[in-house]
């Protein structure tokens, strides 16, 4: 097993996980925060779901500075806008993976079916 194919299988199996824990979060429960210098769910969740566009940025960018782009939370509600966006960050994650393989001339694995290189284009 190739580590992009390690890498692919660690990523869907925390995907899992993640959706699995993001579905018990109750619609009414978003504002809650443990305490009051503590995150809301809200703001927690959305980070963790954004967590796969951050291999993107690492292929993109040279460095993260929050002073010359400071950080917008997505505005999530519930738990439906909580799961439509996790599953938007993570196709993200692997679509521009898959791009840097193969500018890379790396052979890149099929994400919903076999890929080009798998098929032997």
């Amino acid at each position: 097993m190739t580590i992009i194919e390690m890498f692919k299988k660690e990523l869907e199996q925390e995907a899992l996980t993640t959706r699995k824990m993001f579905a018990c979060i109750p619609d009414d429960k978003y504002d809650w925060q443990p305490h009051p210098k503590s995150m809301t769910i809200k703001r927690l969740v959305a980070h963790i779901a954004e967590l796969p566009t951050w291999i993107t940025l690492a292929f993109t960018t040279d460095e993260l500075d929050f002073a010359t782009n400071p950080y917008t939370p997505e505005p999530l509600n519930n738990t439906a806008e909580l799961l439509a966006y996790f599953e938007k960050c993570l196709e993200d994650g692997r679509t521009q993976l898959g791009v840097f393989l193969r500018l890379l001339n790396v052979p890149i694995p099929g994400s919903y079916g076999p890929s080009a290189d798998e098929m032997g284009m």
